[in-house]
């Protein structure tokens, strides 16, 4: 039973924390298709959470250092078609060519793409999510293990009781 309390106030905790984070990425601005967003979910491994998401989740948290191997161009078309930025084979091309060199040059996120942004950010999404609501986020763990410890403890004395109770 206390394993289920455990197990049932991790999940808790867990979805909890990635609701933190997919809002976090959205006032960020980073909803194109959806595809990162979507694929966050986590795993519980003992007593501890583990979380996901698509591998491109790492730049879109840490950005791109100006002058680092470019990104992928055929990302970038996919991207740019799925937003509908542009149209036509060449106009694509074109538009994601003069992305892949902006941020190649400045590194991202790019300044121009701050303007997507609702809260003024667009990296450490991850950060922001869990140090901004690092007080909710202790206070939810006291809230949901504060039962699991009282019923570990009163477990204890009653096991000593009887442990007692059998020596005499």
């Amino acid at each position: 039973m206390l394993d289920s309390w455990r197990a049932k106030g991790l999940e808790l905790i867990g979805e909890f924390v990635l609701d933190l984070m997919k809002t976090e990425l959205e006032e960020q601005g980073h909803r194109a298709t959806g595809k990162l967003i979507d694929s966050m979910t986590y795993k519980i491994n003992g007593d501890s959470i583990e979380f996901y998401a698509e591998d491109y989740a790492k730049f879109v948290d840490s950005g791109r250092k100006k002058g680092a191997r470019k990104v992928p161009i055929d990302a970038l078309i996919a991207w740019i078609e799925q937003k509908g930025i542009a149209s036509g084979d060449t106009e694509v091309k074109k538009v994601a060519y003069a992305i892949q060199t902006a941020i190649y040059k400045e590194g991202s996120p790019t300044v121009l793409s701050l303007e997507h942004s609702k809260n003024g950010r667009r990296k450490d999404f991850i950060k922001f999510a869990v140090t901004e609501n690092e007080k909710i986020i202790l206070q939810k763990v006291v809230e949901i293990f504060d039962k699991t410890v009282k019923t570990e403890f009163i477990n204890e004395m009653v096991n000593i009781r009887k442990q007692w109770q059998q020596r005499t």
